[in-house]
């Protein structure tokens, strides 16, 4: 299960890093594209998001600014909107560029804030491409409890809440690619698969009467979501992410077998599959 897991996030990844050019035009459209050919007045591209065949012609006046699949942006200054004069003497306005879209940092680190109130202290690292459109992120998540900082943590039972959010959880970890859909700024939207794994500890009840308690066992899991959010940079180097992210989880326990059902052994293992759903508020410092 989890080579599918891998083999998902391979094949997605593999097909956004496809050639794709960003078109952004004077009149505030932004679409993504494949240019074909370029010549002095005129560029001839097909929407990626289009019927394979469609080929489009534009005149370059109409064009603001070409952001490559190579991370190479060709910059029209002659359609670039600039201050003009009204006839009462005053300047008319005119939209500025977000400082942020081109001029940003590319790594940064975080905090999960949601996941400390849930038990674990949760840190990540997120490296951006050259053209701000996409980003690995890579989270480390471990227990209070298995740092010794939460001593009021219950183990429970198999049946207790979703395995990433267990009060006993001992670590967790996995790899996100997160496409940037309108590139970088103060205020973007980014989407893209998670894949997570890590352990925990549980109370193993199987065969126990109501009046006595199982042995503490571990448990394992994997999981696959696809994640929605919004990263906020107030600054250059502040900046925090609220994310959603639904799936599905699968989680494999140990337990004790006090029956002797499975000779040669004194464990065996049940799995269990779930829904699976995250949710964030990521505090956080580029550099």
């Amino acid at each position: 299960m989890k080579n599918v897991f891998f083999l998902s996030l391979i094949l997605i990844c593999s097909k956004w890093a496809s050639a794709q050019d960003t078109l952004y035009r004077v009149d505030g459209r932004v679409q993504i594209v494949q240019i074909l050919e370029e010549t002095e007045s005129q560029l001839k591209f097909k929407p990626l998001n289009g019927a394979p065949n469609l080929k489009y012609s534009l005149s370059k006046s109409e064009v603001l600014k070409i952001k490559y699949a190579s991370g190479k942006t060709d910059v029209y200054a002659y359609n670039t909107p600039s201050p003009s004069t009204s006839g009462n003497g005053y300047a008319a306005p005119f939209a500025k560029a977000d400082p942020l879209s081109a001029n940003f940092k590319r790594r940064f680190i975080n905090i999960s804030i949601p996941d400390y109130f849930a038990g674990s202290i949760t840190i990540a690292y997120e490296y951006f491409l050259k053209t701000g459109d996409y980003s690995i992120r890579v989270p480390l998540s471990v227990g209070l409890h298995t740092l010794g900082l939460n001593k009021f943590s219950q183990n429970e039972n198999e049946y207790g809440r979703q395995s990433y959010y267990r009060e006993s959880k001992i670590y967790s970890s996995g790899i996100e690619c997160n496409y940037y859909p309108f590139g970088q700024g103060k205020a973007k939207y980014f989407v893209g698969p998670s894949i997570e794994f890590g352990r925990f500890e549980y109370v193993d009840n199987n065969y126990y009467s109501s009046s006595s308690t199982g042995p503490i066992m571990q448990a394992s899991f994997q999981s696959l979501l696809l994640q929605n959010g919004f990263l906020f940079q107030p600054t250059r180097e502040i900046n925090f992410s609220v994310t959603i992210g639904l799936g599905y989880c699968r989680t494999r326990f140990l337990h004790k077998d006090t029956n002797n059902q499975y000779p040669g052994g004194d464990t065996y293992a049940t799995n269990a599959n779930d829904f699976a759903a995250r949710w964030g508020l990521n505090l956080g410092y580029k550099f």
